[in-house]
């Protein structure tokens, strides 16, 4: 059990990352963790407006429903929804 756990750790290390615009490698973890850090940041950058809204009257709700639903969420109640999701399934439409 204990080698096919370590050995499954193995494939999935990650042991270095190259950058795009320079081409340069990272290898420590910290520099590994900095790098996505900075690439999920401007993948997912906070300074974007939404273009388009949603009309929630038009899915024709109850009232006690549809009120909430545009509101900002906050980054506990993002982190409850992250810890209740079970950690060995991936995020789907089910």
């Amino acid at each position: 059990f204990q080698e096919k756990i370590n050995g499954r750790r193995r494939k999935n290390f990650i042991h270095a990352l190259s950058s795009r615009e320079g081409g340069s490698m990272v290898t420590t973890h910290e520099d590994k963790a900095d790098m996505i850090h900075q690439h999920f940041t401007q993948l997912l950058c906070r300074g974007k407006t939404r273009g388009q809204t949603i009309n929630w009257d038009s899915l024709e709700l109850p009232r006690i429903q549809n009120d909430g639903l545009d509101n900002p969420f906050s980054e506990e109640e993002l982190w409850e929804a992250i810890k209740a999701s079970p950690a060995e399934k991936a995020p789907g439409p089910d």
